[in-house]
Order: C-alpha cells, then sequence, then structure tokens
C-alpha cells in the first residue's frame, strides 16, 4: 500500500492533506491517480465551504 498525499493551492491558501485508509494506488495511471486525488479535494472544499476553483500542486 502507498501513503497518499494531497497538496493543492485554493486562492491565496495550500492545502496538504493524506486521505485515512489504505488505498492501492500503483498501477493507477496519471489520469487515474488525479481523479482518485479530485474526489477527495472536491469532497473537502465542500464540508468546508470553500468555492474557489482549484490549483493542482504537483
Amino acid at each position: 500500500m502507498n501513503i497518499v498525499k494531497i497538496t493543492f493551492k485554493v486562492g491565496q491558501k495550500i492545502y496538504e492533506f493524506g486521505p485515512t485508509g489504505e488505498y492501492e494506488i500503483s498501477n493507477l495511471s496519471g489520469e487515474d491517480l488525479m481523479k482518485f486525488k479530485k474526489y477527495f479535494v472536491e469532497n473537502y472544499k465542500m464540508i468546508f465551504g470553500i468555492s474557489v476553483p482549484t490549483e493542482w500542486i504537483i
């Protein structure tokens, strides 16, 4: 299993978090990995009422 760290910027603030749980991501393509990350980021933004577009930090 791999540890996933997601970093993104919304407005002037940079967020970094790791989703809890174990995820097998070693076989994901770059596009699938972005879909995986986007799911967590969009839920995070919805919970905290953030509506500014996401800028990805790779």
